[in-house]
């Protein structure tokens, strides 16, 4: 429906598979609306410590620690995505820094006034 009105999407999901992946690039396409993949990274250390700062408060999230393996071992590394179309964001990086990449990704310019 979102797509059909004209707007863009943004689907926050692992996207663990090259399947599911091309999925929703053929739904862009269909569409007529651009794809981006933006591939979010960390250390598995910082990964874990996160999964465990979340686990012991309320959270939105069903990210857990007991997924992470079975999510790990099972994602399927991006190659099919058109390097135009992919942007690896390390969230280790300051913020800002991670917002200028999502932001060059999308083709965005930076707000006025400078970034964020």
């Amino acid at each position: 429906v979102v797509l059909g009105s004209g707007r863009g999407v943004v689907l926050d999901a692992t996207f663990g598979s090259r399947a599911l992946r091309g999925r929703a690039r053929e739904l862009a396409t269909r569409h007529r609306r651009p794809f981006r993949f933006v591939e979010v990274t960390a250390d598995e250390a910082t990964l874990r410590d996160r999964l465990r700062r979340r686990a012991s408060a309320p959270s939105v999230s069903d990210a857990t620690e007991d997924l992470f393996d079975r999510l790990r071992a099972e994602f399927e590394a991006v190659v099919e995505v058109d390097p135009a179309e992919h942007a690896r964001v390390d969230t280790t990086q300051s913020l800002a820094t991670q917002v200028e990449t999502v932001r060059r990704a999308l083709g965005g310019a930076p707000p006025p006034g400078g970034p964020p």
